[in-house]
Parts: C-alpha cells; sequence; structure tokens
C-alpha cells in the first residue's frame, strides 16, 4: 500500500473577516454602553422612587399629627364665616329698612321746593299731600332737611366754586382730541355694525337649525331642575345658618370687642407708633443714602477695573 502526501494551500481574503470582527466588537462595546446607561437610569428612577415614597410617608405623618390641630381650627373657621356672614345679612337687612323708612322723602322735599318756587293752590295742596302719606315722623325729618336747604345750597356753592373750574379747564384742554377720537369712534362704530350684521346673519342660517331645536326642547326641563336646585340650595343655607345660631352671637360680640381694641389701639399705642417713625425716620433716609452713594461708588470703581 502506498502511503500519499497531499498538500493543500488555502488562499483567502481576510479583510472581509477582519472588518466584520471589528464591528462586531464595536457593537459589542456600544451595546455595553447602552446596558450600562439603562442601569444607571433604573438606579436613578429607584432613587426617585423611594425619595418619593419617603417624602408620602412623611406628608401622611404630617396630616395624620396635625389632623387632630386642623380640624378644631377648621370648625372655628367654618363658625367665624357663619357669624360674619350673619352680620353682613343682619345689615344688609337694615339698610333695606332704612331705604323703606326713607322712601317718599324726596319727593316730598321737591314738591316743598316746587311751591317755594311757584306758591299756587294746586302745589300746596300737592305738598300737604306728600307731607301726608309720609306720616308725622318722616314728614317732621322733611320739615328739618328743608330748613337745612340754604346751609347745603352754601355748600354746594364752595364745592363747585373749587371742583368746576378745573373740569371746565380740563375739559377744554381734551378739546384739541376731538377730532381724533371723532375718528376713532366712527372705526368702531362702523366694526360693530358690521359684526352685528354677520353675527345676525349666521344666527340666522341653517346651521344654528339644530341648536334652537335644542334649546326649545331642553330649555323647559333645564330652568325647571336649576329652579328646584336654587331651592334646595336655600334651604340648606337657611338650615346651616339656624345651626350656627348659637354662634353668631359670640362671633358678632368678638368682633365687637376686636374693633374696640382697635380703637384703643389707634387712640394710644398708635401715636408712640408716629412718633418713633419721626424720630427714626431721618435717620433712615441718611442710611438709604449712604447705601446708594457706596452702590454707586463700587460701580464705578468696577468700571475703572474692567477698562473700555
Amino acid at each position: 500500500m502506498t502511503t500519499r502526501t497531499v498538500m493543500v494551500h488555502v488562499r483567502g481574503n481576510v479583510s472581509d473577516l477582519s472588518r466584520a470582527t471589528l464591528t462586531g466588537a464595536r457593537d459589542t462595546g456600544v451595546l455595553r454602553h447602552e446596558v450600562e446607561r439603562l442601569g444607571s437610569s433604573y438606579d436613578d428612577v429607584e432613587a426617585r422612587a423611594q425619595k418619593a415614597y419617603r417624602s408620602s410617608s412623611l406628608l401622611v405623618d404630617a396630616a395624620a399629627i396635625l389632623a387632630p390641630t386642623i380640624q378644631p381650627i377648621g370648625a372655628a373657621a367654618a363658625a367665624g364665616l357663619g357669624g360674619l356672614a350673619n352680620m353682613a345679612t343682619v345689615s344688609a337687612a337694615a339698610l333695606g329698612t332704612t331705604i323703606l323708612a326713607l322712601d317718599g322723602t324726596a319727593n316730598a322735599l321737591k314738591a316743598i321746593e316746587k311751591y317755594r318756587l311757584d306758591p299756587t293752590i294746586d302745589n300746596f295742596n300737592e305738598m300737604q299731600r306728600q307731607l301726608k302719606d309720609l306720616g308725622p315722623d318722616a314728614a317732621d325729618l322733611v320739615r328739618r332737611l328743608d330748613a337745612l336747604r340754604p346751609l347745603l345750597r352754601e355748600l354746594k356753592m364752595e364745592a363747585r366754586e373749587g371742583f368746576l373750574p378745573g373740569v371746565s379747564a380740563g375739559i377744554e384742554t381734551l378739546m384739541s382730541r376731538l377730532p381724533q377720537l371723532q375718528d376713532l369712534i366712527r372705526q368702531l362704530s362702523k366694526v360693530q355694525g358690521d359684526l352685528t350684521r354677520s353675527g345676525a346673519d349666521a344666527i340666522a342660517d341653517s346651521r344654528f337649525d339644530d341648536f334652537f331645536a335644542m334649546l326649545r326642547r331642553d330649555a323647559g326641563p333645564t330652568l325647571r331642575d336649576t329652579g328646584q336646585a336654587v331651592g334646595y340650595l336655600t334651604l340648606g343655607f337657611a338650615n346651616l345658618w339656624t345651626a350656627f345660631s348659637p354662634l353668631n352671637r359670640d362671633v358678632s360680640k368678638g368682633v365687637r370687642d376686636w374693633a374696640k381694641s382697635f380703637a384703643g389701639w389707634a387712640d394710644g399705642d398708635f401715636s408712640g407708633f408716629v412718633d418713633y417713625v419721626r424720630e427714626s425716620g431721618p435717620q433712615v433716609a441718611d442710611t438709604l443714602l449712604a447705601l446708594a452713594r457706596a452702590t454707586a461708588a463700587v460701580v464705578e470703581a468696577g468700571g475703572d477695573i474692567g477698562g473700555p
């Protein structure tokens, strides 16, 4: 048996294999970088989640600690608001009572003044009728007010003498702007007219048919529901007002005592504060002026250092 030795020479271009190897290594490095970045992001998210959990735990603990304190504060605030609302409502009712009591007095004063200027029988009878309709108390008030007419006339003349000349001078000065004002009004009125016509044309268009059909269908029931809701809310607030009635007197008395204390403070202690301000005011002004000068000097020195 004959033994043969065969030698095979393999030749190939390894450049493509080398580039593929390098590309794979580079891609592997990029993948590793992305994995590391993802891990870092996960750690950051985990840290933020833990921080948020700790913050929420602190908020829950704080709420649990403050709840026994906040609850009575809220109850007191609600009682205070109810008392203030009661005071405002009573004051409004008192104002309405005053308006009712004075109703007709202005007409009676006009009737008296008309009879004074033209003393005829008809004017006299009208004056008497007005005073009789008012009743004795209101008629007495009207007579007293009528007796004050000369004094009120003098006061009105003083006010007119000081105020109206300035108004006349101001109007005279503003007259120079009259042409521009006329042009502005002309432009605005034209645009308003065009918009009104366009809006009316749009509403009359068939595109609004469904809208008006909806109004015709739903307006009545909606209005009925709204009225009933307002009625129930009114009843609820009335019940709340009645429930707060034992506290309303306490609140009004507390407001009165606070106002009294404020009046005493303004009459006595506040004068001491004013004296203090008057004494320390010039010193404060000098201090501010010195600070301003020092700041200006620093800025000027900085400009010299910086150069052109």
